[in-house]
């Protein structure tokens, strides 16, 4: 079997993949037993259907646009500096560091808060979102703010784990820091991880040739991974409705899914509602639970930004698919790891607007900028070793 791997490493598509898994979500029967994130599903308005339809194609063209402006017009790769290539050590190194760092500043808040022994007691006694809460009390953006650079030397480890079929102490080291950072702040590193670790393993290839049995097994470990986590989180939560780790763990998928596509089909006929309300309003026209305060970035944009959210998520789009392919262009380097990010933010653009947030962020300055900063060195250092 051969997969199409070249679709999914462009914002544009991976955007509309991941919607239609969202809307997909909404629409898959509980069968009476699995949560969901409501319970009358949404009516299908036409109005909804069409404002939906007009905001999602906004977006894939404008991808498509920045895309299409990013690529070189030659269609070749541009010249980087050996420090920079995707197998280069010291850019893996730093970026070691720099998520180290900034877990260990997060895991001294949460002891400091907690101590070790409560913060041990939250993980296993299925309480683990009391740990993020501790990191977040007080919060202040710096040092804790680097934990999210994890998602780029896992990201490295995982390539050079499946390319080089060798395990070592590097790898294993930057994977305990990922799920240290998943554990106690979010499991978005996770998969923001995996997202990237594809981009890495399948750049530049078009068609990749897979084992069904293989990607079960993948997928199989993922979920458990997944399942593993938001137990860790919401133990109690599922067994006061008497659901297994299993059952739960497919519920939470769902419900992340389909929450979003419920509250945009309860709202998208109403813009004039989310536009003159407050940030909660949108709950008095959908029925949702209470736990998902990610209702949809239609939503949350439209009650921050008004109707100006419209120009805005075209810009971002735009500019984003631009800067996605100009680093892609750039070759087999470090600088694919903010492209991860931004394949990360078109697959969550369903759901929140990761582009505005504080990891994002965080990713594309220190992705762009520990690359061009090594590139600098070693151009400056070139002549001096040409004199020498």
């Amino acid at each position: 079997m051969r997969l199409p791997v070249y679709l999914l490493n462009k914002p544009s598509n991976i955007s509309m993949i991941a919607t239609a898994l969202s809307f997909a979500g909404w629409a898959f029967p509980s069968f009476g037993v699995l949560r969901k994130g409501f319970g009358r599903p949404a009516t299908v308005d036409p109005v909804a259907i069409l404002v939906l339809t007009s905001w999602y194609v906004l977006i894939v063209v404008c991808f498509h646009v920045g895309q299409f402006f990013g690529t070189p017009r030659s269609g070749s790769h541009t010249q980087s500096a050996p420090v920079v290539s995707l197998d280069a050590n010291p850019p893996y190194y730093i970026f070691t560091i720099i998520a180290a760092i900034g877990l260990l500043a997060a895991v001294a808040k949460v002891v400091g808060s907690l101590s070790l022994e409560g913060a041990i007691g939250f993980l296993f006694s299925g309480q683990a979102n009391q740990m993020r809460e501790a990191m977040y009390d007080d919060y202040q953006v710096g040092l804790l703010s680097l934990r999210y650079v994890v998602v780029y030397p896992a990201a490295i480890a995982i390539y050079r784990l499946v390319t080089r079929r060798r395990l070592s102490l590097s790898i294993v080291v930057n994977l305990l820091l990922l799920l240290v950072g998943a554990s106690i702040s979010s499991r978005l590193t996770l998969v923001a991880t995996v997202v990237t670790s594809f981009l890495l393993l399948n750049y530049d290839v078009r068609f990749q040739k897979i084992r069904v049995s293989r990607v079960l097994l993948i997928g199989a470990l993922l979920f458990s991974i997944l399942s593993v986590f938001n137990y860790s989180r919401n133990y109690g939560f599922y067994e006061e409705r008497g659901q297994s780790f299993w059952s739960s763990g497919f519920a939470e998928i769902i419900t992340y899914l389909g929450g979003s596509a419920q509250v945009e089909l309860a709202t998208a006929a109403r813009t004039s509602d989310l536009v003159s309300g407050h940030e909660e309003s949108y709950r008095e026209l959908v029925d949702v639970e209470e736990q998902l305060n990610a209702p949809s970035a239609f939503v949350t944009l439209h009650q921050h930004m008004g109707y100006l959210c419209w120009l805005y998520i075209a810009v971002v789009c735009a500019l984003f698919g631009f800067v996605f392919t100009h680093l892609v262009a750039k070759g087999k380097t470090i600088y694919l790891l903010p492209c991860g990010a931004i394949l990360y933010a078109a697959a969550d653009v369903w759901r929140i607007n990761f582009f505005g947030q504080g990891i994002f962020i965080v990713l594309m300055v220190v992705g762009i900028g520990v690359p061009w900063f090594l590139s600098f060195v070693a151009s400056f250092a070139a002549p001096r070793q040409i004199e020498a």
